[in-house]
């Protein structure tokens, strides 16, 4: 299934569940076809309400945010240059005629409206008659005037051609402000027995002129859809995805066609009304946010489902956690649905984004249990990026059909997951982080926000590289690796951020592990209970030796502090020789350990004094780890060799044993010969 297919399909399967024109006020619709719409920002959408009898009643503007939808030609929906009409709405310079126009657009905007009078003797439609009858009467600049000056309030005014200003106080200032007309958008609404009904809002409208551009081009010459199969009028300029950016498009270069085709529109067939469908359904997913996600530079993520049933989208950028099912995923995966048949109308919680892409979003959550039957539908994931005002490339797309997607997801939670510590729970939880989260990590700086990437390209770049990884289970790249290990080799960097940053850093190190595995077996990292095994290397075995020496230097500068409640009240503890050795004990490990076994001698005799116990702890696991250390150095051949990503996971280990409960220790200590903090 190719991307234009899986839209067409999605588009379809909208319809027949009637989500296709449903008016939302201040949410982008799923447009019927031969309609667009555009979104207020305040003052440059001008709606005039109609009586039945075609007068003037009142004006408004629209509120910021909100949208109006409008029926478009097939010229009008591709218009740069030229002046094409749209159908009845429209700007004010085609509605009346302006100065600077010389009413070149108003005269055809006024035949084209002729011609749909004359559609309309045959096809009834009372509505289009009340605006219709309005725009005859020639008034349109007087009470498009009119509401302007209501919009300046008490204010004076001053009409200067085709522009309005008047003077507004901002901030004890005074401020000139001013409406161009022919700038204004102006759509329409007639006032009926039960109240007034926008354009918009107007499905029947909506219906007249679908009918009308179908019976104006019955006459045309019919080729075969490559798309849809279907015999159809076809079309070779189709309207634009982000402003005037097209997805599809006839090359400027004759190169690229000729030898093979005389004209660029012999190379691909598109029918009008499926590129009407793929459009306004990708127009859709663009403009939604549950659907899609700006990742910088340009560029968008889209996921969606489709097929045969209803679809749904599912948000692949998300963080992720293991903490149990929601109520929610519970009645989905235990079947607790209605088992009356289905109506065909449905809201669009539940086709477009609903059960289905929830029950995926968690699977993605890393909440596993979700059964098979969701997986029956094809799951989009598309990768859109504006390369210039006329142009919009896909950089990805795939469709995964039934349950692969689940798998996929699978592997990547497993892959990724890491424990990290709950403050909430008093627990390691298991978590998987996002890819944003990844790239900010991999490619930014700390900020009082974070870890930030502000590079536009360069985390647009880094996401595009790591969506394989999510949805095709490609290897992580090595680069990342290095990346990740050299970020956390440099800790005085994160002055805030450090605790996110080593977690980041180990997920991935165990992604690598997990992708670059011996004869396609996955090295294991964490057990089934998320804790990290112990790995027998020479890197591990330092990170844990330095993550030995902070604790202690911790425990002893608490001590003479007053303890921990004394800590929570001034946290202004200096920062630890572990610390401050971090970078020295990864380029120099063996030189390092010396200076800072002399560095935190004092700890041990503030322990000695205060806390016996845990000077008796530390210095019998010290012991232990210099013994291992010793072994490893064997004859001294890799006292000058730096530790690896080994060491990260080592000093996590560490910490993480330091977090065991009572009863954990006590199974740690037979497993290791260790003892419980």
């Amino acid at each position: 299934m190719n991307l234009l297919q899986a839209l067409l399909q999605t588009y379809n399967a909208a319809e027949a569940a009637g989500l296709v024109d449903v008016w939302k006020e201040s949410e982008p619709m799923l447009l019927p076809l031969y309609h667009s719409s555009r979104q207020s920002r305040g003052e440059d959408i001008v709606q005039l309400t109609i009586s039945r009898d075609g007068m003037f009643l009142q004006g408004r503007f629209l509120t910021k945010g909100e949208y109006t939808v409008f029926p478009v030609s097939e010229g009008s929906l591709i218009r740069t240059a030229n002046d094409c009409p749209h159908f009845l709405c429209d700007e004010f310079s085609y509605l009346a005629p302006v100065e600077k126009k010389k009413g070149a657009r108003h005269s055809l905007y006024m035949k084209q409206l002729q011609d749909l009078g004359e559609y309309e003797k045959c096809h009834r439609n009372e509505d289009f008659q009340s605006i219709c009858t309005y725009l005859m009467s020639g008034t349109v600049r007087r009470d498009v005037l009119c509401t302007v000056q209501i919009c300046c309030g008490e204010q004076a005014y001053d009409v200067e051609g085709d522009v309005v200003s008047w003077q507004e106080e901002e901030k004890g200032k005074g401020k000139t402000r001013q409406i161009s007309l022919e700038d204004l958008f102006i759509t329409f609404a007639v006032e009926r027995s039960d109240g007034a009904v926008s354009v918009s809002q107007n499905r029947e409208l909506h219906r007249f002129f679908i009918d009308y551009v179908q019976y104006t081009n019955r006459d045309k010459p019919v080729e075969t859809c490559d798309v849809s199969g279907l015999p159809m009028y076809c079309v070779s300029s189709h309207r634009g995805v982000v402003g005037t950016a097209k997805l599809i498009g006839i090359s400027n270069h004759k190169e690229a066609y000729i030898g093979r085709f005389t004209k660029g529109e012999q190379v691909f067939h598109l029918g009008y009304e499926t590129s009407q469908r793929i459009h306004n359904m990708l127009k859709y997913l663009l403009d939604t946010k549950r659907y899609s996600e700006y990742i910088g530079g340009g560029a968008n993520v889209v996921s969606w489902m489709t097929g045969d049933l209803p679809l749904g989208g599912a948000p692949i950028m998300k963080d992720m956690e293991e903490d149990g099912k929601d109520d929610f995923l519970e009645s989905v995966v235990m079947g607790e649905v209605a088992a009356e048949p289905v109506p065909i109308r449905r809201t669009e919680e539940e086709v477009l984004h609903g059960k289905d892409s929830k029950t995926i979003a968690q699977y993605f959550a890393g909440k596993k249990d979700a059964g098979d039957e969701i997986f029956d539908n094809y799951f989009c994931v598309l990768v859109l990026e504006k390369v210039n005002n006329g142009r919009m490339a896909v950089k990805y797309f795939r469709a995964f059909p039934k349950a692969d997607i689940k798998q996929r997801a699978e592997a990547w939670y497993e892959s990724m997951k890491w424990p990290g510590w709950s403050a909430k729970k008093k627990a390691f939880v298991l978590k998987t982080p996002s890819v944003y989260s990844v790239v900010h990590f991999l490619y930014g700086q700390e900020t009082e926000k974070g870890i930030i990437c502000a590079n536009d390209k360069v985390r647009r770049a880094a996401i595009e590289r790591l969506l394989p990884c999510i949805l095709e289970r490609k290897p992580l790249p090595a680069d990342m690796m290095r990346t990740a290990f050299f970020r956390l080799t440099n800790r005085q960097s994160y002055k805030k951020y450090w605790p996110q940053a080593l977690l980041m850093g180990c997920g991935i190190f165990k992604k690598y592990y997990w992708d670059h595995g011996m004869w396609d077996q996955k090295i294991p990292v964490l057990n089934d209970k998320g804790a990290i095994l112990r790995m027998d290397k020479r890197s591990f075995a330092y990170g844990r030796l330095l993550s030995v020496y902070e604790k202690m230097e911790t425990a002893a500068l608490e001590s003479k502090s007053g303890g921990e409640e004394k800590k929570k009240e001034n946290s202004n503890l200096r920062v630890t020789n572990a610390a401050r050795l971090w970078s020295s004990m990864i380029h120099r490990p063996y030189r390092t350990i010396s200076i800072l076994e002399e560095r935190t001698q004092y700890c041990k005799a503030i322990l000695s004094k205060q806390k016996p116990g845990y000077k008796v702890y530390f210095e019998k696991i010290l012991a232990e780890l210099y013994t291992e250390i010793m072994e490893y150095e064997g004859d001294g051949q890799h006292h000058e060799k730096t530790a690896n990503s080994d060491f990260i996971l080592g000093y996590y280990y560490q910490q993480q044993q330091f977090y065991k409960k009572k009863d954990e220790g006590a199974d740690a200590r037979r497993q290791e010969g260790g003892t419980a903090v």
